[in-house]
């Protein structure tokens, strides 16, 4: 489990002041797996982390965004300074490009994708966050609620996250693909 994720969820709960139990009841994930993520004892699944980072109010890609963001020279951000995760259940990478800061509530995350993977995400949310994936390379197939996309590299799929989404490469190499996702809420809203 990488440490400062672990970490993030950790000050996220402590700050809203609730208790794992209270936490668990908000995001359907077991006490006893919440207390273990915290800890950085096993690596959370892409599936786990959204319902976690749903309970928050949060983003996925806002996981990996640092909490304040600091006050950045540069505008340049090098790749090495991009935060990558691997999703231990299906192997997909995604790395940070681009995390949203209270001025610009925006996140662009590149995804790895391997053949045959299936990620799901039981979004529920307000549809207050917006999603684009951008196919660059391979093949995704989109599940959204009850409707179903197959995307060729150069597609682009716009959607809110406000119910269930599958992301499936039926492929037999691994495909490559951007997600820009933003709030259409203030964006003093997402400041914790």
């Amino acid at each position: 489990m990488n440490l400062l994720l672990s970490e993030r969820l950790k000050i996220e709960r402590m700050a809203k002041g609730w208790s794992l139990a209270q936490l668990s009841e908000k995001s359907q994930v077991s006490r006893a797996m919440i207390s273990r993520i915290e800890r950085g004892e096993v690596s959370a699944t892409a599936s786990l982390l959204a319902k976690l980072a749903d309970a928050y109010g949060l983003a996925l890609a806002d996981l990996f965004a640092p909490r304040h963001p600091r006050n950045v020279v540069s505008p340049l951000r090098r790749r090495s300074e991009q935060t990558v995760w691997q999703d231990p259940s299906s192997g997909y990478s995604r790395r940070a490009i681009v995390n949203s800061a209270p001025s610009c509530p925006l996140n662009v995350v590149e995804i790895d994708f391997p053949a045959g993977a299936t990620v799901l995400f039981d979004h529920s949310g307000d549809g207050g966050q917006k999603q684009n994936v951008w196919l660059l390379e391979g093949s995704l197939r989109m599940t959204i609620g009850e409707d179903i996309y197959d995307m060729c590299p150069g597609d682009c799929l716009t959607m809110a996250l406000d119910r269930p989404l599958a992301f499936h490469n039926p492929g037999n190499r691994p495909a490559r693909y951007a997600v820009i996702l933003w709030s259409t809420t203030k964006p003093d809203a997402l400041t914790p």
